[in-house]
């Protein structure tokens, strides 16, 4: 070997061993807990549960799948229109909670808070961070 080759090859293993430890020293976190399904609530009453979901920049979200369950099932399945908007209509008392679903669960369900006469769903859907990555 000449002496030309062997620098070559002395290059290439000081490059992967770096590349190397580069990717060792990366700490990749993705194991964050999904929050597509919302924490129950209870309707103390009867109530239209209708709004429009946006994003955090306040852009409307047109296509979002969104399901409200009793317990595992599923009581509606519907899709926000071209301006954002749901419907599920007159809900009866009972106690539920709402999954949002689009693409690989890119969103949180909303935060619903109730008080003894009615419920209100936050209208601003987070990014779910389940689908980010954190690298360290």
């Amino acid at each position: 070997m000449s002496r030309y080759t062997c620098e070559l090859t002395e290059v290439h293993i000081v490059r992967r061993i770096s590349l190397a430890s580069v990717l060792v020293s990366l700490a990749v976190t993705v194991s964050a807990k999904d929050c597509s399904t919302s924490k129950g609530f209870t309707l103390q009453q009867s109530q239209q549960l209708s709004g429009v979901f946006v994003d955090t920049s306040h852009a409307t979200l047109p296509g979002i799948r969104i399901q409200l369950l009793s317990g595992k099932k599923v009581i509606h399945d519907i899709r926000t229109n071209n301006q954002g908007a749901y419907d599920f209509g007159e809900v009866p008392a009972g106690s539920y909670k709402i999954r949002v679903l689009y693409g690989d669960h890119t969103f949180c369900a909303p935060l619903i808070q109730c008080n003894s006469k009615e419920c209100q769903i936050e209208p601003e859907l987070a990014i779910n961070p389940k689908n980010t990555v954190t690298v360290r």
